[in-house]
């Protein structure tokens, strides 16, 4: 009986919005009237302002010189992003006592992933109990608190930031959750936002109760997204529908907020991770490679392949190569939306149990390898292949490193030198136990002679000059400079290839007194440097 895919059940987001945080941060109360500001369009505008001063007028957006206007005593700090960040973070570690998966949500809000739906039973204390516990903590460090627990992170955030009071949502509670709140909520484009307002929409349930082609008629991709999060549904992305049609293990989620920093990226790939993983092991099915897809604010979708060198499905392992491959890469712009998916699933019966007493290296070379590749190109990496060619520097083929081994298999078995020559002749040169071709005996006795060939091979040959000409070289220029030859050997005659370019070559390995070998061959009353060999080759037998 097949196995079925894994339907993990969807978690629960706690998000804590701090409605004064980015001032309370800097030492203002809420009864004084201060801002924050930055310099946008030419101009210091303001960025947040506390209740004080929001109830005089002072509104994010306007010229510090507009806010002046309304409030004359509006005391003003520059904003330090980088640092209130950083603030922000260190304020979301405050809650890894409710939840060890911990989220800063930018400028004002922190986020915990809970548990699964299971929970939302309002009857049952638990998430009440997380929430009072958040609140409390984050009180106590002096900032105003509003918390939602909800099963779509985006809409808790905006449940805890318009909702104006404490509140777990039930399953399926999110429609009418959202329903009272106004259109803006939702956080529509200004576009968007103006199309909505002459149409007459107001509040949310207003939205959720229109058909869906109308909307998405008017506002496009952006009217879907709304309308949906207008009924309670939460987001799903183009990416996840598209694998989910072509039978492709996926996993996918959109952003709350465009991101464009790797931590938070990194905060939702885990969990993706365990999922995909989970969905493979019950279906029995394993990775080999992995497409990291990325949807950009206002640019074409980022596609990452990455392979992982050998099969296995370990979430954590796989988090780590993610986070590896992601450090290097520039996005053209914020990320909406993440996705994974497995795009080589092979049969996987579970990781292969080590030797008894055998040892086990940190990194396997597969994952070496596809480590190499991602990072170099997979032209980069490879293996060579040995070609049925009589020139050597036809007689090989660049095979890709990640692909050697399934074509090793099917290489051809070489004689080794020494063998019998029936073990040599193939079965096709064998009938009645007479050889029918004259000439194979001699081809038998050729291939069981070791013929050594250097390890590198220049990618054209150099022509140089030796004394004498002809016969056993002793001496031969290399470098604009006469070296000695200690000992010549290895006479061997290449020819062949008579519908190409003609191959007439005597080739000759010469040992030099510095030590290096060359492989040089004659052609046409000329020689030339083709390769050199390591110093340790051996010699064959022959030598002058």
């Amino acid at each position: 009986m097949s196995a079925q895919p894994s339907t993990l059940p969807p978690p629960r987001y706690l998000v804590c919005h701090l409605p004064g945080f980015r001032l309370e941060r800097c030492g203002w109360a809420s009864a004084q009237p201060a801002a924050l500001v930055a310099e946008q369009r030419s101009a210091l505008r303001i960025q947040a302002a506390s209740p004080a001063a929001s109830r005089r007028g002072v509104r994010s957006g306007m010229s510090l010189s507009q806010a002046r206007a309304l409030l004359p005593e509006l005391e003003v700090e520059l904003l330090e992003l980088d640092s209130e960040r950083a603030d922000l973070a260190e304020l979301a570690r405050q809650l890894l006592r409710v939840s060890p998966a911990v989220l800063p949500l930018p400028p004002d809000a922190i986020a915990a992933e809970l548990g699964p739906k299971g929970w939302a039973d309002t009857r049952h204390p638990l998430e009440w109990e997380l929430l009072r516990q958040a609140r409390r903590r984050l009180q106590q460090l002096g900032h105003r608190v509003q918390a939602v627990v909800a099963g779509d992170l985006f809409a808790a955030r905006i449940l805890a930031r318009w909702g104006g009071r404490p509140r777990v949502v039930p399953a399926g509670g999110l429609a009418q959750a959202l329903a009272e709140l106004p259109i803006e909520a939702l956080e529509p484009s200004p576009a968007a936002a103006i199309l909505l307002r002459e149409l007459g929409l107001r509040r949310v349930e207003q939205l959720a109760v229109l058909p869906a082609s109308a909307v998405v008629g008017r506002l496009g991709a952006e009217g879907a997204r709304l309308h949906r999060l207008a009924q309670g549904q939460p987001r799903r992305s183009l990416s996840v529908l598209r694998g989910e049609r072509a039978g492709l293990p996926i996993r996918g989620q959109d952003l709350p907020f465009p991101v464009t920093e790797i931590e938070p990226l990194l905060f939702v790939i885990n969990r993706l991770c365990r999922k995909l993983c989970a969905d493979l092991h019950h279906a029995g099915q394993a990775l080999v490679a992995i497409t990291l897809e990325l949807q950009i604010e206002d640019a074409p979708t980022l596609r990452l392949a990455f392979r992982t060198g050998q099969p296995g499905r370990d979430p954590e392992r796989l988090s780590r190569l993610l986070r590896q491959r992601l450090e290097g890469v520039q996005a053209a712009g914020p990320v909406l939306g993440i996705a994974l998916e497995a795009t080589q699933p092979v049969p996987f019966a579970g990781a292969q149990e080590p030797l008894p007493g055998g040892c086990e290296v940190l990194e396997p070379l597969p994952g070496v390898l596809a480590r190499l590749a991602d990072a170099l190109g997979p032209a980069a990496l490879f293996f060579p292949e040995p070609r049925d060619r009589w020139r050597p520097e036809a007689a090989w083929a660049p095979v890709a490193a990640l692909d050697h081994q399934d074509r090793v298999r099917k290489l051809p078995v070489l004689p080794l030198p020494g063998a019998r020559r029936q073990d040599i002749l193939p079965s096709a040169f064998k009938l009645n136990g007479k050889d029918p071709d004259p000439a194979w005996p001699h081809e038998a006795w050729r291939l069981s002679l070791p013929l050594p060939r250097p390890a590198l091979l220049l990618a054209e040959p150099r022509p140089v000059l030796l004394q004498p000409r002809l016969g056993s070289p002793r001496r031969v220029q290399l470098e604009g400079r006469w070296l000695d030859v200690q000992r010549a050997c290895g006479h061997e005659r290449l020819c062949g290839e008579w519908w190409a370019v003609g191959l007439d070559r005597g080739y000759l390995r010469l040992e030099l007194a510095d030590g290096r070998v060359l492989w040089v061959y004659r052609e046409l009353g000329h020689a030339y440097l083709h390769g050199l060999f390591d110093q340790g080759a051996p010699a064959v037998a022959g030598a002058s």
